[in-house]
């Protein structure tokens, strides 16, 4: 019995004792998250916010849409710095995106504006583009009434949406004003293509609603430039993407494959514009699907009755507003900015690579200019395989191809970066073979190794990959 006694001792004081151990690790345990919280939060409100706008005159309109998007904490600071880095727009609410929310928009464009010195292009790719109209003649013809005299689509300002959306461009004026500033350069040109393939004038519009007309936006989903292309679909349409360029964002190229783009949605449709419009912004499958379902349902196949995302139904909406405000903007209380009805730029043929800091110079423009009318090259020069042509202000294009008639193609690119000291050597296009290293290739060629390296912008002890291609100048 003693024994019995001392071992239920023994027993009991064991379990005391790891009961004990365990509430005191618990305990200490509390109070370690605690101090941590208190740590982490002191250290949270020891490190400022970030505001993005920093006085930006469309602070309070957004401020007031979207409270909590207006601040960042140290933490979104990296991600913004790795989304510019990588390319992207920051993703500060997938929502906002996916609606095509123009505030939205131009908030994440102030916001790659700020942090620009992390994007590869340094501020230039960054930067607000010039206003033309500064520089334009403000006696001139405006463009709007050869604008409205291209729209050829029918208004439904009974449709859902349509007062909300004219309400929106009502209230955020400054928007418009903005957007067309931004595009003022290349909006003759743009109506221009589209009065040749005799298509509505609304599609002007497309730019404001998708990009604001920053030929430099990028979508969190991967689209880029003013028409804002995937990379598959302008690869369809013929729009090079690559370490030297990306025609995505060049204005002429990304302008064309866009209208080509639009009727050979229109022609799938059969015309119907409304069908296309959100066709470009959905996709022509949904469109598609959206008829479909309606007509086996026995219902009307008419755009305004067809089950399509919502934001397809607020884009093709908010395009058509806007035409509306174009169309009779003094109805609205909106004053236009002015836009010449006269070509602002013009394309200069180059028919070779050109050193685009050199080229800034012929054309008497700063480099910041040149790549502002020039954002598809991703570069300090053009792409050796082209397009081999240029956007300059129409007012300098003649004395830039003067000055650019007396360059040999060794003084179009810099000192020892250009082909070889040869003039009447051809450029080659050598396509890397597995095995193959820059000093083989060079020996190929007859030319020194530092050369080819320096040509395609490689260091001298660069690895190649097979199927690579390099550009080669070799001795005749």
């Amino acid at each position: 019995m003693k024994n019995a006694a001392i071992t239920n001792l023994t027993t009991r004081t064991r379990f005391n004792i790891v009961q004990n151990a365990l509430m005191c690790l618990f305990l200490f345990s509390l109070g370690l998250l605690t101090a941590c919280t208190e740590f982490t939060e002191k250290f949270k409100t020891t490190r400022p916010a970030i505001n993005l706008f920093n006085g930006n005159e469309q602070e309070a309109d957004f401020k007031q849409s979207y409270p909590d998007l207006c601040t960042f904490d140290y933490r979104d600071q990296k991600h913004l710095k790795r989304s510019i880095q990588n390319n992207k727009v920051l993703l500060l609410d997938e929502m906002v995106v996916a609606r095509n929310d123009m505030l939205a928009i131009e908030y994440l464009s102030d916001a790659r504006t700020k942090y620009s010195r992390y994007h590869p292009l340094g501020n230039v790719a960054l930067a607000t583009p010039m206003f033309m109209d500064e520089q334009a003649d403000q006696g001139s013809h405006p463009i709007w009434p050869l604008v409205r005299a291209e729209f050829k689509l029918k208004q439904n300002t009974n449709a859902r949406y349509f007062a909300e959306e004219i309400n929106w461009y009502k209230k955020n004026s400054n928007y418009i004003n903005r957007a067309f500033n931004r595009g003022n350069p290349y909006l003759y040109f743009i109506l221009d293509e589209i009065k040749k393939r005799q298509l509505p004038g609304e599609l002007i519009l497309i730019p404001v609603i998708e990009s604001a007309y920053d030929p430099f936006a990028y979508s969190p989903g991967g689209a880029a430039g003013m028409w804002q292309f995937m990379p598959g679909t302008a690869r369809r349409f013929g729009l090079k993407q690559n370490r030297w360029y990306d025609g995505r964002r060049d204005v002429v190229a990304s302008t064309r494959a866009a209208l080509d783009y639009l009727q050979t949605m229109n022609r799938e449709f059969n015309g119907n514009w409304l069908y296309t419009l959100a066709a470009y912004n959905a996709g022509s499958g949904t469109v598609s699907r959206a008829i479909e379902s309606n007509k086996r349902r026995g219902r009307s196949s008419d755009f305004w009755s067809l089950p399509l995302p919502r934001h397809t139904q607020h884009y093709v909406t908010r395009l058509l507003a806007l035409s509306k405000i174009i169309d009779t903007p003094s109805v609205y209380g909106i004053s236009l900015p002015h836009v010449p009805s006269t070509a602002q730029v013009t394309l200069v043929s180059l028919n070779r690579q050109i050193d685009l800091a050199k080229a800034a110079t012929l054309a008497d423009m700063s480099l910041n200019e040149l790549y502002r009318l020039n954002p598809g090259f991703n570069r300090w020069a053009s792409d050796p395989n082209g397009p081999y042509y240029l956007l300059v202000p129409q007012q300098k294009a003649d004395a830039f191809k003067e000055k650019l008639a007396t360059r040999t193609p060794q003084q179009a690119l810099r000192s020892g970066a250009g082909q070889t000291q040869n003039s009447k050597s051809k450029q080659i296009v050598h396509r890397v073979k597995q095995g193959e290293g820059l000093w083989t290739i060079a020996r190929l060629y007859g030319v020194k190794t530092q050369q080819l390296a320096q040509w395609n912008d490689l260091s001298a002890n660069a690895s190649l990959k097979t199927g690579q291609t390099l550009s080669v100048w070799p001795t005749p």
